[in-house]
């Protein structure tokens, strides 16, 4: 545990003890401040954001249950996001934005109830057990009036303050350490133990000031986080997928720059572990090119948080992640926040040729080969079906050629299009299931899930300048009693090409065996294969001595589920005969 070495009487309440006046921000106490971050949001472009994102045209409405708070068309204007816009702009000083929506907003959430047993913010719903616990959207509500309150104290009505003040102690600092609650995620390997306790140590650290309280509050809280880390791999992979690393561990290394801060610099959370340096490293481990990523797990193309690399390169000397911001982001307004604008120093976007990554643990690689206009891309995923955010997806790749993702992974879909995606229902979707994925079917067998369902990675040629070979074991990913083996090569070569290929042997004659590729580029059947392309630019992907039948599938109706990321294309690959031994290849270029 983080604390374990302290008291928490003299040693960690002593560390606290000379900085119970400060913000639990840095930058927010130092003098000019206010100046130096509303100069920087008018260059960027957010103080004029932050006021029209304050300001829509909806009415506030007061929402009587939480689960009118699940519905934005039942709750217009009521979305903390929009709370937090109105705060920025408030304390910037912009002429348009009142201080009276401040007030109006943090007193309708004040407003709102859940259950007649008790209050909760409730953003998310509960688990019916009675007393209600915390939830992320109720963890980012609390900090984000904890912060309001300080950031415009001198200016709110002492009625606000107060009732604010007594109701996120109540709903949130109480809520979410009390024994009695369900807040499981506080023992959570996942990204909801980051996201809560980050959120939850800074509203603490804004509220509370007796520091023997803040010290019990704040140490079993701290302790938490370390079930956060325990959910990234020992070689800092984040088995969520990079979009959930963003989200989930950004909450994390805020907290460590508050605590630190808060401590006078004595209590580092950073330095704490070494495979903390390895996790903040991982998106060096995922990018290809602009916002082209391995997306596997629940994330897909995009980029990086501006922020949360600002946040990392306090503690870590790390510039390279820039190159996996948006390139724009100088000019950019929704790139920034008062927190990214109190730390930026004039960092400049970066362009970056990613060296190969290889995440053992994790089960994943991302390798180069070639140069200029021959330079090609792979990300393979190996790993297992059981991580948090499973997709059975073992074998599932990505193949970047001349800026066009020629073949992908189809990325995560948009959760409210899948009842059940986070239950027993998860499977039935083609984000998440074999079906979707650059997999053998074998039997009309998708892949299942858990843990013990997983692939074994190797790479050869790591880093060298010639061509480059991933080993995939493949055998353990399916349930077919016949299936005795299925190994699988990515040879990947200095001239542009791929060049993929199973190898299955079973104890007797399977009766069906396809093999499937995913992309959303145009793709349609031609003479010798499939022909991919994305305008001008042309792909083809060929069976290399195997006879069979190519088919091009779009899936319009399943991809409606998706997050606008495009229509799914599904090709598939029916070979003409089959035995004991079957030997697939296929050359994509």
């Amino acid at each position: 545990m983080f604390t374990a070495k302290y008291d928490m009487g003299s040693e960690f309440a002593g560390m606290l003890v000379c900085h119970m006046d400060k913000p639990a921000w840095p930058a927010f106490g130092t003098p000019g401040a206010r100046r130096h971050i509303t100069a920087r949001a008018k260059r960027t472009g957010y103080f004029d954001h932050a006021a029209a994102t304050a300001r829509p045209a909806d009415p506030i409405v007061v929402p009587i249950r939480f689960q009118d708070l699940r519905n934005p068309k039942a709750a217009p204007g009521f979305e903390p996001g929009r709370l937090a816009s109105a705060i920025h702009a408030v304390w910037m000083g912009h002429p348009e934005v009142p201080v009276s929506l401040v007030e109006d907003l943090m007193w309708s959430y004040c407003d709102t109830s859940s259950l007649a047993n008790g209050k909760s913010w409730m953003l998310c719903g509960d688990d019916g057990r009675g007393l209600p616990g915390v939830q992320l959207q109720d963890s980012r509500l609390a900090f984000i009036l904890a912060e309001g309150l300080y950031l415009l104290k001198d200016r709110l009505d002492p009625a606000v303050i107060k009732r604010v003040t007594e109701e996120v102690t109540e709903r949130s600092l109480v809520a979410g350490t009390d024994w009695r609650r369900f807040n499981w995620w506080r023992w959570g390997r996942n990204n909801q133990n980051a996201v809560n306790v980050g959120n939850l140590i800074g509203a603490g650290l804004y509220l509370i000031k007796d520091v023997y309280q803040l010290a019990s509050f704040l140490m079993p809280l701290i302790d938490n986080l370390r079930y956060s880390l325990d959910g990234f791999t020992d070689d800092g992979g984040c088995t969520e997928g990079i979009d959930y690393w963003d989200y989930g561990f950004s909450h994390f290394v805020m907290a460590a720059i508050m605590l630190k801060h808060r401590t006078g610099g004595q209590f580092d959370l950073m330095t704490m572990d070494p495979k903390i340096k390895r996790i903040c490293r991982y998106p060096l481990a995922v990018y290809i090119d602009g916002p082209v990523r391995a997306c596997f797990a629940d994330s897909f193309y995009g980029h990086i948080s501006l922020c949360h690399v600002l946040m990392i390169n306090q503690f870590f000397d790390i510039p390279e992640l820039y190159a996996c911001c948006a390139p724009d982001f100088p000019k950019k307004p929704n790139a920034w926040n008062l927190h990214g604008l109190s730390l930026y120093r004039n960092e400049k976007p970066r362009k970056a040729i990613f060296p190969d990554a290889i995440l053992p643990n994790l089960g994943t690689a991302t390798i180069h080969a070639g140069t200029g206009t021959r330079r090609v891309s792979l990300a393979v995923q190996g790993g297992n079906n059981g991580v948090h955010h499973n997709h059975n997806d073992i074998g599932s790749f990505l193949f970047f050629k001349n800026g066009v993702p020629v073949l992908t992974d189809p990325g995560y879909p948009l959760y409210a299009a899948v009842p059940g995606n986070f239950g027993t229902k998860r499977y039935d979707c083609v984000y998440n299931n074999t079906f979707g994925h650059s997999a053998p079917i074998i039997e009309n067998q998708p892949q299942p899930a858990g843990e013990q369902y997983r692939g074994v990675l190797s790479v050869d040629g790591v880093n060298s300048n010639g061509d480059k070979t991933v080993h995939l074991d493949m055998t353990a990913a399916y349930v077919v009693p016949t299936l005795q083996k299925l190994l699988r090569t990515y040879h990947l070569t200095a001239k542009g090409e791929l060049y993929l290929t199973d190898s299955f042997d079973f104890s007797r004659t399977p009766k069906s065996l396809y093999e499937q590729f995913i992309t959303y580029e145009t793709a349609t059947v031609a003479k010798g294969g499939v022909r991919i392309a994305r305008g001008a630019k042309r792909f083809m992907l060929t069976a290399v001595k195997a006879k069979g039948r190519f088919t091009v599938e779009r899936l319009v109706e399943e991809s409606k589920m998706g997050r606008g990321q495009g229509t799914i294309t599904r090709i598939r690959f029916m070979p003409a005969t089959l035995g004991k031994s079957v030997r697939l290849e296929f050359r994509i270029a």
